[in-house]
């Protein structure tokens, strides 16, 4: 069968469902039809149903419809879905071989498992039918038990192919925790509606795929809890999470199966269950939120539960079922059956059960806790004895992720949490450690150790847990973790070397198709990416727990951090060596020094002595981990640690100023020790981009990137002028190009930047020019990467206008207050020199200089009129020709990119009174570019399909024009009349648009009441039914 809900008559029906959820007051009859679509009992045999897969999608539809409409119509289809529950035991399935496929779950166990789930969501929010529905699952659980305890013959195949199954999805649904104050109930989780969410990275910008934040994450998973810009799960800041999954790329090419979302591995992956896939072991029970109901047994239930869980796992229950499974899988037709053994997949939902009534419920009886830990203890015995015996490379393997030694190993994990969860005395948990470490010493092979992963992890969970627990024991899970990570560990080593083999395959240019793949070269590079993160996983985890162990040791010893700090400093300074080995150990410590700065920040000390440990090693000598030092400061800075910001964010400047002017200069020492961690601090300053919260945090962001911007420029400029022999062009830009994508990743976040102040207004002045110099603002730029121009787009969206302030004077400002002087000339000459011939400032550079006095054809080309302009431009010095062009990119990429695409900024340009002052006619030049960017607006809008969306800006742009006709200024009245006549002429049926007659009409109304109102002043008046005003002269005959 198909994924419960996902075929075409499934989805029809939960789409069905939602809607009918929706409606206020729906009607019976529309409810009553969805209800006859789900299994039926038949008049001569009452509580028997037939359950096929049509049935089953509608029961998952009608729960979605219980459950979203607020229990709606719940006194008539809750008792039909409880005894829908008691009819499992004895019902009738039927598979349609044309909905089978080999990666599903059995029909039985996935309709059990939603089943269950629905009325425990039902239970938890509704108390008028707690007990019944509590009652009835586990009367249903032990009448499933009892069917398959029951001895079984080649007859009875077909019983158990269903009834065990069935059992397991009824189990596993049980160990959810449901949640009555959760705003979606867990069930409905399961079936997400709307559209898949956007893979991070992939970020749209004006209807084009942009690309220019794919940065490589530097955070790692265990850092997330202790980071408030990663508290909400669906930021974009948690892109900057290290993911330690195999990517899809990856996947394709090696011909792996691809990670699937929880909703998928619900019902498509052997023994899934959420609780199993959480960060940590917890040591302390959940609690629920105030006023929330949660499932809860009294002690004949949890008795009950026990029994059916002892007396499955009998040797000779497990024999039955083991030798029905094999008949199963046996038959024809039924290869496809995924349990080709029952043992392993019971005992792993039944003691995963058990672990999670330990976890979740209070106040557990004493008689019940104490034979609880000795059933799960002496379950752990017999599979640690037997495990030894069995090899992975015999292992039970079928469909859907079945494998029985992982099965097996996964069981003994769980029984390890459960004992953590249930020891209460310390000398229990003393006696519990030295079996918890031991399996972190093993010296298994690759393949033994990537099976055993779940043991290790609850391993490393645990030590934290019981140092939490019993901070007198934290000292020992210290010395455990501390040699597990730091010395490394045979585990750690081992698979640290595919760490690397991975990362050479990751590395490489060159995609090879998977048909030119041999299937063994195929599995082996499987192999060595699952063991790569592996190894990833087992790191982290450790780290985690020696920060849960530290901060529990400082209850008992206040020095705990500090002299761990310490032997870690010292082990820094041994020998230096290239082999694989050092290599790990310095990378195992300085992630952990991070980690720990992020973690225990608030002991004493705790910080400033990392900081300390890494500023005498960052580049003492220049080695590779100082990228890894880069990448722990980074992590520092956006944890927000308080006394950190500043000083890494002054070295991150620092270093990338030096490495910068170090890159002009040759043989310079500068040069050789900070280059290799340039694109490190390039790339943390982009995860800080990302991650950085507080608009008053985001916004000195922006000035010390639009500052270190600016100055590399100058830097390249500077080093340019001293170099005695000729600096290639794309050093100086390639320094700036590089920070454009870091810049465009803060800017996205921001809003727009509407009124500066004076040097941040300054800064994207300078920024522009730069951007119009080096040809980053061109389209499809032969020479710089697409990203970059993409950034530039992005900026666009979000830079303020480059108008002046009031009592500026535009020929100062521009003379005196960029970053490039007219006499930079012979710079831009020596770039032009060097290949970029198509800088659009080839002429401009050469204005007013012995060499020429031609007009800057590249700036006429762009602007309209040029025969007119022509005479103007020729006055224009470098400066404002400078300026001339930003203007035009910004405007023109601005109209082009922003989400609601729009001309009207370019009129504040047009009135801006330094402009208009301009003695050499920078307005009539202004002027020209703002027809440019008219026309970029109406070859947008013409673009687009018609829509009343397209209608209602179009016209919002004509009564802003037919405002503007009415200026009190003349030439404004002008441009608004030629720019009202062009929209009018690309699109006439703004002639009769409601709005705009509207607007007009209301215009004149109001002009006609202005010739009452006092003659003697200036006087702006709103526009009724518009976000404008228009100001009236202070003379009739103005007025009239």
């Amino acid at each position: 069968m198909v994924k419960p809900g996902s075929s075409v008559f499934g989805n029809s029906l939960i789409f069905l469902a939602r809607s009918l959820a929706k409606i206020n007051n729906t009607p019976w009859e529309k409810v009553d039809q969805l209800l006859l679509m789900c299994p039926q009992s038949p008049l001569m045999q009452p509580g028997s149903f037939i359950v096929d897969t049509r049935r089953s999608d509608a029961v998952i539809a009608l729960g979605i419809f219980l459950l979203e409409s607020d229990l709606m119509f719940k006194e008539k289809l809750i008792p039909y879905l409880v005894n829908l529950l008691k009819g499992l035991p004895t019902a009738c399935w039927v598979e349609d071989p044309s909905y089978r496929t080999v990666e599903c779950l059995p029909m039985s166990e996935n309709m059990s498992f939603c089943l269950t789930a629905i009325l425990s969501d039902i239970a938890v929010r509704d108390e008028e039918y707690y007990t019944q529905i509590i009652q009835t699952q586990l009367e249903v659980l032990q009448s499933l038990a009892m069917t398959c305890q029951q001895p079984g013959d080649a007859s009875q195949a077909d019983t158990y192919q269903h009834v065990v199954p069935a059992f397991v999805g009824m189990v596993r649904a049980m160990c959810l925790a449901y949640d009555s104050c959760s705003s979606v109930p867990l069930f409905c989780s399961f079936f997400p509606s709307g559209t898949q969410t956007t893979k991070v990275g992939d970020r749209v910008v004006g209807g084009g795929k942009l690309t220019y934040h794919s940065f490589r994450p530097i955070i790692y998973p265990s850092m997330v809890p202790h980071i408030n810009a990663l508290s909400d799960p669906t930021s974009i800041a948690q892109s900057c999470v290290k993911d330690h999954r195999l990517d899809d790329v990856e996947n394709a090419e090696l011909n792996l199966p691809s990670v699937r979302g929880e909703s998928d591995r619900i019902f498509l992956v052997v023994g899934t269950i959420y609780e199993w896939q959480k960060v940590q072991t917890p040591c302390k029970k959940k609690d629920t939120e105030e006023g929330g109901l949660k499932i809860e047994l009294s002690l004949h239930q949890l008795q009950s539960v026990l029994s059916v869980a002892k007396s499955l796992l009998e040797e000779k229950v497990m024999l039955n079922l083991d030798n029905m499974a094999f008949k199963i899988s046996s038959q024809p037709g039924h290869r496809d059956f995924p349990y080709k053994s029952f043992r392993e997949i019971v005992s792993f939902c039944l003691i995963s059960y058990l672990k999670h009534l330990i976890e979740v419920q209070a106040d557990l009886p004493d008689v019940w806790i104490a034979e609880v830990r000795d059933f799960i203890r002496d379950t752990y015995l017999v599979n640690q004895y037997e495990l030894p015996e069995r090899k992975i490379e015999t292992a039970v393997k079928g469909s859907c992720g079945f494998d029985s030694f992982e099965l097996a190993v996964c069981t003994d994990a769980i029984c390890v949490q459960a004992m953590v969860l249930i020891v209460n005395e310390e000398t229990d948990a003393e006696n519990l450690m030295p079996r918890i470490s031991e399996k972190l010493t093993s010296n298994a092979s690759g393949r033994q150790m990537v099976a055993d992963v779940p043991l290790l992890m609850a391993g490393l969970d645990s030590l934290g847990c019981l140092a939490e627990k019993f901070p007198n024991l934290a000292s020992s899970s210290i010395s455990t973790l501390k040699e597990f990570l730091l010395s490394p560990s045979f585990i750690l080593t081992r698979l640290s070397k595919s760490k690397a083999s991975a990362n050479r395959f990751g590395r490489r240019d060159i995609r090879i198709p998977v048909d030119m793949i041999k299937p063994k070269q195929r599995e082996e590079r499987a192999r060595i990416y699952r063991e790569g993160i592996v190894f990833e996983n087992l790191r982290d985890a450790a780290i985690r727990n020696l920060c849960r162990a530290l901060k529990s040791g400082v209850v008992v010893d206040s020095d705990c951090v500090q002299a761990f700090l310490s032997s870690v400093s010292n082990t820094l300074y041994m020998t230096d060596s290239n082999n694989h080995e050092f290599q790990l150990k310095l990378s195992n410590h300085f992630i952990t020094l991070g980690h720990i700065a992020v973690a225990l920040y608030n002991i004493p000390r705790t910080m400033s002595s990392v900081q300390q440990i890494f500023l005498q090693c960052f580049c003492q000598p220049p080695s590779t981990i100082d990228v890894l030092i880069v990448d722990m400061w980074g992590c520092m800075v956006i944890a927000d640690l308080p006394g950190i910001h500043q000083e890494v964010m002054n070295m991150f400047i620092r270093i990338s100023v030096e490495t910068s002017s170090a890159a002009y200069t040759p043989d310079s020492t500068e040069k050789v020790k900070f280059k290799h961690c340039s694109l490190a601090i390039n790339n943390a300053l982009a995860n800080i981009s990302l991650c950085i919260q507080g608009e008053t945090e985001q916004g000195e962001l922006l000035i010390r990137l639009l500052e270190l911007f600016v100055q590399l420029g100058l830097e390249g400029k500077r080093a340019s002028d001293r170099a005695p022999v000729a600096i290639k062009a794309s050093s100086v830009a390639g320094n700036l190009g590089i920070l454009i994508p870091v810049l465009a990743t803060l800017l996205k976040r921001l809003s727009i930047i509407e009124d500066p102040k004076r040097r941040l207004h300054k800064l994207f002045r300078d920024y522009w020019l730069y951007c119009v110099i080096m040809g980053f603002a061109m389209v499809k730029s032969p020479v710089w990467p697409k990203e970059w121009h993409e950034g530039v787009c992005q900026t666009a969206v979000k830079s303020p206008l480059l108008t002046f302030a009031a009592g500026e004077h535009v020929r100062s400002e521009l003379d005196h207050n960029l970053a490039f002087k007219n006499d930079s000339v012979s710079v831009f000459a020596f770039l032009l020199a060097h290949g970029l011939s198509y800088i659009f400032l080839y002429t401009l550079l050469l204005v007013h200089t012995e060499r020429t006095e031609r007009t800057p054809p590249q700036l006429v080309a762009l602007l309209s009129r040029p025969t007119e302009l022509a005479p103007y431009i020729n006055k224009l010095n470098f400066a404002q020709c400078g300026y001339l062009l930003s203007v035009y990119h910004l405007e023109t990429l601005r109209t082009r990119h922003q989400p609601d695409c729009s001309f009207l900024q370019v009129f504040d340009y047009l009135e801006n009174k330094a402009i208009q002052k301009d003695k050499l006619n920078l307005w009539q030049c202004v002027m020209a570019i703002t027809e440019q960017v008219l026309n970029v607006f109406l070859e947008i809008m013409a673009a687009k399909p018609q829509s009343a969306e397209r209608e209602k800006t179009l016209a919002r742009h004509a009564q802003f024009l037919i405002i503007r006709f009415n200026h009190i200024q003349k030439q404004i009245r002008k441009v608004a009349d030629s720019f009202l006549t062009k929209l009018v002429e690309k699109f006439p049926q703004l002639l009769w648009n409601r709005d705009v007659i509207c607007t007009m009409l209301d215009l004149l109304q109001l002009l006609s009441k202005t010739l009452e109102a006092d003659l003697q002043e200036v006087a702006s008046f709103p526009v009724p039914n518009t976000d404008y005003s228009i100001t009236i002269m202070d003379s009739r005959e103005a007025r009239e």
